[in-house]
């Protein structure tokens, strides 16, 4: 048998078998005592490589390459396994004797993964990983020393073969490899194998090259680290890190995490437990390395992993950017108000509006929150918000801001006099000063202008402005008188002036849609006719769905479908009856001289 390995030790060849993201498989072979071996992988590929585990020592990423250096030092690549940003986009199995097992990769340090095999299942005849099943052994040699060969024919079949069995059919790679600390295996969560201090040769062995299974201590991670599903968030951390196993009963256990020391004794029940407290490690995201070592007169053995700590995470929420100043006026309530925030990726957020809570939308580190506008209540006040923000490790942060909220309007200016040409007006009184007062005319052309005007206390009525335009407004025209606060809030009135040839108001006129129309005043424009719908309404007056409508005895109103309440209501010296117009509340305020067609 010797002669025979001797003579075939450089016959280092590995069958494959690649599955493409479509189903479809290729076979074949490769050298890997060959300088450059190398497996390309199509983008979403599988690949199956004809060897144990146990003759893998190490696997490690460069590029967009997985680069998996086997126990007898020889390297393969597989090519395509990573995207460019480290992402794993392939993935590998390995196969022998009849058995597959599922490789999974975890980062390590550096370049260097964590390695961690799990049996798929035995050959079967309607297994879909069939095809990746090999029922040999690679033509794969290294030093005696990893063979396990002896001369009876029960060891025969094992050439290649690393003889440590798999604890619980499972095991593991660390980043140097198996069997990285003397006397023991570094594995990911549990003990590959048993080991004395030394092999039969006095040097010092990362693993064990005896076939006997009780020959040393065993031991094994069972909660508090990576491979074992553990993840430490701030509730953990507020009782101490805790991290728990199992071994030989009465062996001393030492675990050491990111260079702090913990010592304890395995129980006659064969588990044991350390904690370490509350403030040992600092908050924060990071990974530590963690070992485990058992000893007992009978030698020792480690185990290997990661501690995981997420204690930390964010939540923000961004008042200044509601409505794009940080303050919600009439018409922005009007369609909803969206609040904005940031949060760490994966998170939930739940968000509480005056005692209410919503989950809101969150996309990458963003989160935003759509509030129908009856949840936001009329008037001047703050709105108070407080975003709490659940990230996937289970830790929460609280944020609390506050949202101007102004949707009181102006009054609705009201013309209370004139002063025209034969065919211009030059200027008009109003009622009182109002903040932010603009005119615009809307001519019968189509075109509409802000017009220039001088505002100015009336000489002969001390409560009335007189509003003077620079050039006067020729007939045809009409005329949107506006009041805007500094919230942003606006109430306008149409004021309709005569117009050669007709007597219906328009009320489709380019850029009326534009204001915020609280009034129509007929009163100056004789026999005016005006229509007016429930559309209409909803469409001009955005300040809650009502509508005032000034004017005389030779002016008529037409609203289909709307309904008197029989209520009245006075402004000013006149007295103006309250109508209902749309399924949506609308109100309509219309001048008891003028003549009503419902």
């Amino acid at each position: 048998m010797a002669e025979h390995l001797e003579a075939e030790r450089h016959m280092s060849t590995i069958e494959f078998v690649v599955r493409d993201y479509a189903g479809n498989f290729d076979r074949g072979s490769i050298d890997t005592a060959a300088t450059g071996a190398s497996i390309a992988l199509p983008r979403g590929s599988e690949v199956s490589l004809n060897l144990y585990p146990g003759q893998i020592a190490s696997f490690a990423r460069q590029g967009e390459t997985l680069v998996v250096r086997l126990a007898n030092g020889e390297v393969l690549t597989v090519q395509g396994y990573f995207a460019a940003d480290g992402t794993q986009v392939a993935q590998v199995y390995v196969s022998a004797g009849g058995g597959l097992h599922y490789v999974e990769l975890v980062p390590g340090e550096g370049d260097a993964y964590y390695a961690s095999f799990e049996d798929t299942g035995d050959f079967g005849k309607f297994n879909p990983d069939d095809a990746f099943f090999f029922l040999r052994g690679p033509e794969l040699l290294a030093d005696d020393a990893t063979l396990g060969v002896g001369n009876d024919d029960e060891n025969a079949g094992m050439v290649g073969m690393l003889v440590n069995p798999l604890v619980g059919g499972i095991g593991a790679i660390g980043p140097l490899g198996w069997g990285a600390a003397a006397g023991g295996a570094a594995v990911l969560g549990q003990s590959l194998g048993r080991s004395s201090d030394q092999d039969d040769g006095g040097d010092e062995q990362g693993i064990s090259t005896s076939t006997e299974t009780d020959g040393g201590p065993d031991v094994a991670i069972g909660s508090g680290t990576r491979s074992t599903g553990h993840l430490v968030n701030a509730e953990d951390m507020a009782d101490g890190l805790t991290v728990t196993g199992t071994g030989t009963a009465g062996g001393e256990i030492t675990v050491e995490v990111g260079g702090q020391t913990a010592t304890t004794t395995v129980d006659e029940s064969g588990a044991w437990s350390v904690t370490y407290e509350k403030g040992t490690f600092e908050d924060g995201e990071y990974e530590l390395p963690a070992t485990v070592t058992i000893t007992t007169e009978k030698g020792s053995a480690a185990a290997q992993d990661v501690v995981v700590i997420d204690t930390v995470t964010v939540v923000t929420f961004e008042a200044e950017k509601v409505e794009t100043d940080g303050i919600v006026n009439a018409a922005e309530r009007s369609d909803g108000v969206t609040l904005t925030g940031t949060t760490e990726a994966g998170s939930t957020v739940e968000v509480t509006v005056s005692g209410k809570s919503y989950t809101a939308k969150v996309e990458g580190e963003s989160w935003s929150l759509d509030l129908p506008a009856g949840d936001v209540a009329m008037g001047t006040y703050e709105l108070e918000v407080t975003a709490t923000a659940t990230d996937a490790a289970g830790n929460s942060a609280t944020t609390t801001g506050t949202v101007q909220v102004d949707t009181d309007v102006p009054e609705i200016p009201l013309v209370s006099s004139l002063d025209r040409s034969s065919d211009a007006l030059r200027s008009i009184g109003i009622t009182e000063a109002h903040e932010g007062l603009a005119v615009t005319a809307l001519h019968g052309d189509g075109t509409s202008e802000d017009l220039g005007l001088r505002a100015r206390p009336d000489p002969d009525y001390a409560e009335e402005m007189d509003l003077v335009f620079d050039t006067p407004v020729p007939d045809g025209s009409q005329l949107v008188i506006s009041s805007t606060d500094a919230a942003g809030n606006q109430n306008a009135t149409l004021f309709v002036l005569d117009e050669a040839g007709t007597d219906l108001v328009d009320l489709s006129a380019p850029g009326l849609s534009d204001f915020d129309l609280g009034g129509i005043d007929l009163a100056f424009a004789l026999d005016s006719e005006l229509t007016l719908t429930a559309e209409d309404l909803a469409a001009l007056s955005k300040n809650g769905n009502d509508l005032t409508i000034h004017g005389g005895s030779d002016d008529t109103v037409t609203m289909t479908g709307a309904e008197a309440t029989g209520d009245s209501q006075a402004i000013g010296d006149e007295t103006y009856d309250v109508y209902t117009l749309g399924d949506d509340g609308g109100r309509v305020l219309v001048d008891e001289d003028i003549v009503v067609v419902t």
